[in-house]
């Protein structure tokens, strides 16, 4: 529905988003320089400590949650990923938002507009799914390169890495496991240990294969992520290294010490700022922004005349059917209809088919509709099993009328929804 927090949070970025940067733009910018993908597991304690001596000699990225961590530390990381669509992502990092000034932000299209605001504006990189309305906003913003969904933000860290062309990519802190250790690592948002005594009493619990041998304690949940890091992995070849000291094995990588890691790989410096500040800045206005806002406006707005029309001619449908079902006579088929009752259904279809020519906007509203049209969807088995039986050929026509009038509701919601949002975006800008 319009309320979806996914929906209302991209057409919110909007209001700012012609101003910020995509991950694209940094593809290949940091070819061959180590990435340190910083997760916020409880390991993360036991080699922390080593992080703060490789400033511009790798590209640190931290989940949101572990920032907290790093910054306790001394370490400002070079990137943050974010994607939560909810508010309450703010208070993971709000405390140490003076420490990270430097940091630049990797934020999914729906995460809480709140965040991408507490970052300056040129430290802001987008993704983009692939789903019809971010393929939308990345055509606004002159993008071509959709990264694909994330399911963590350990996920968005790994992508952004591997399209930045970093190598070796390393893995701190990604349990993907339960050591006894509790949830998360010390001084990050996030600690549930009375979850994780629940979590290995249940049905979820399950054992994998641990980094150093043996067996560890993980659930249904984190082996999705570990599946999701090595359908990754298989997908692209490259120097993959698990620096996480417990937790599950992730295969494809390299199982090393840290120290290890940093004493071979992290040896050149490279100042990552300059690098992330003068890297493939795109020239944009917001007049791309405008000019296809109003496009749309001015769709909706014959749409919506469209369905009104059509919503007349349903109704005098349903009550001109209602009518005919009582008398003697059966109408087992279209060209046995009254004349007047024709021309009103043809001109129903021609209607409907016009309002479903818009496809760019119903496929940048497909996710706003998704739930209304269900409905419309589980109408389509009754009105299938009356079609089998000519007898009752006026019900099947007056079922079809009513699930038509249902689309124009949900359709219609949607539309002025969408256009509220439309006409805010066209007053900001």
């Amino acid at each position: 529905t319009s309320g979806n927090a996914y929906t209302a949070n991209r057409l919110g970025n909007m209001l700012s988003m012609y101003k910020n940067r995509m991950i694209e733009e940094l593809e290949g910018k940091f070819k061959d320089i180590p990435a340190i993908l910083v997760a916020s597991g409880p390991s993360l304690d036991m080699n922390i400590h080593l992080l703060k001596n490789i400033k511009n000699r790798a590209v640190v990225f931290a989940v949101d949650a572990a920032v907290p961590a790093l910054v306790k530390k001394g370490i400002a990381p070079d990137f943050m990923a974010a994607i939560d669509p909810y508010d309450l992502i703010y208070e993971k990092f709000s405390s140490v938002m003076p420490e990270i000034t430097d940091t630049a932000l990797i934020a999914s299209a729906w995460v809480a507009p709140q965040v991408p605001k507490m970052f300056a504006p040129d430290k802001v990189f987008w993704t983009y799914s692939g789903r019809k309305m971010e393929n939308w906003m990345m055509d606004m913003m002159g993008g071509k390169t959709p990264t694909g969904g994330a399911a963590t933000v350990a996920h968005l860290n790994f992508v952004a890495a591997l399209l930045m062309g970093c190598s070796p990519i390393v893995f701190v802190g990604q349990d993907l496991a339960y050591t006894g250790r509790g949830s998360h690592a010390l001084n990050t948002a996030l600690t549930q240990n009375t979850a994780v005594e629940k979590i290995l009493k249940s049905e979820e619990m399950r054992w994998t294969e641990e980094i150093n041998g043996g067996k560890v304690q993980t659930d249904r949940k984190f082996l999705n992520f570990k599946r999701y890091f090595e359908d990754i992995i298989s997908t692209y070849p490259g120097n993959y290294i698990n620096a996480t000291v417990q937790g599950a094995r992730i295969d494809g990588t390299e199982p090393m010490d840290l120290e290890d890691v940093i004493a071979q790989y992290c040896t050149a410096e490279k100042d990552i700022s300059d690098i992330i500040a003068k890297s493939g800045l795109l020239s944009r206005t917001s007049k791309s922004f405008l000019d296809e806002c109003r496009s749309f406006q001015t769709d909706i707005q014959s749409i919506l005349k469209d369905i009104r029309t059509s919503d007349s001619h349903q109704q005098e449908s349903l009550k001109a059917l209602n009518k005919i079902r009582n008398k003697t006579r059966k109408y087992r088929k279209f060209e046995e209809l009254p004349n007047s009752l024709k021309n009103k259904i043809s001109k129903i279809d021609i209607l409907h088919k016009r309002i479903d020519g818009y496809s760019k906007l119903w496929g940048v509203l497909d996710e706003m509709t998704m739930t209304g049209l269900r409905i419309s969807r589980r109408q389509m088995h009754e009105i299938n099993q009356l079609e089998k039986d000519p007898e009752k050929y006026t019900v099947w026509l007056s079922k079809n009328i009513e699930r038509l009038d249902h689309i124009n509701r949900v359709r219609k919601n949607e539309l002025k929804a969408f256009d509220d949002h439309l006409s805010q975006l066209i007053s900001f800008l």
